[in-house]
């Protein structure tokens, strides 16, 4: 059970509250206990927080970063993973959203990749 997707682009936001970046639904998995993993870099502006976080299923919040940049030219590489079980057979939908603490800057994000697969 390994699902995974990419948005390689360039997004930018001035937005304080989240905006989606990358979503993907699973087809029907069963249940069992499953690894999250994300990767991403992002920029922006010195002195102001860069938001993301990442959800499953709208409910289940598996990383939120509140992070500031001490370069507003450098680009800041993140990753992670996370692990959530599910006690049914269902899909899900797996979503990473950021923000900008003051809408007076701009964030960028880009090398977005999500993946999902079964660990037990």
């Amino acid at each position: 059970e390994y699902h995974s997707d990419e948005d390689l682009s360039e997004q930018t936001t001035t937005s304080t509250s989240y905006v989606n970046a990358l979503t993907f639904t699973t087809s029907t998995v069963p249940s069992g206990t499953y690894r999250v993993g994300w990767s991403y870099e992002w920029q922006g502006n010195t002195g102001k927080d860069f938001e993301a976080r990442l959800q499953v299923d709208n409910s289940t919040t598996l990383m939120e970063v509140n992070m500031e940049s001490k370069d507003s030219d450098s680009q800041h590489g993140v990753g992670g993973f996370g692990n959530i079980t599910f006690s049914s057979d269902d899909t899900h939908v797996i979503d990473f959203d950021f923000a900008t603490e003051d809408s007076d800057r701009i964030m960028r994000i880009r090398n977005l990749r999500l993946e999902f697969y079964r660990i037990s």
